[in-house]
């Protein structure tokens, strides 16, 4: 994803605050996004990773493994950019029919 001009500041902040954390390189452009799009710095404390997350998760995306979110809104955001290099199927779990049986 490419930053714009405007985030700077914002990316600038987070960086700051996050100067010593315990995150790998990899895991911290993940974690800086959350805390951007939150603005919640607690994340940072909260979140963890399990030993080859990223790669479990990179190897899925390699296999076009469909992916459920939890809001439309996070749907939107990535469908564009997943179609685009993956081509994964993204599904949003609030749009699926549940009758009762």
């Amino acid at each position: 994803m490419e930053w714009h001009a405007t985030d700077a500041q914002s990316l600038s902040i987070i960086d700051r605050e996050m100067e010593n954390c315990r995150f790998t390189p990899a895991e911290y452009e993940i974690v800086r996004r959350v805390v951007y799009a939150t603005a919640d710095f607690d994340y940072a404390d909260l979140i963890r990773f399990s030993d080859r997350a990223l790669q479990s998760g990179a190897a899925a995306l390699a296999a076009r493994t469909t992916i459920i979110v939890d809001v439309p809104m996070v749907q939107v955001g990535i469908a564009p950019r997943i179609q685009a290099a993956f081509a994964n199927p993204v599904y949003c779990s609030m749009d699926a029919l549940t009758r009762p049986q």
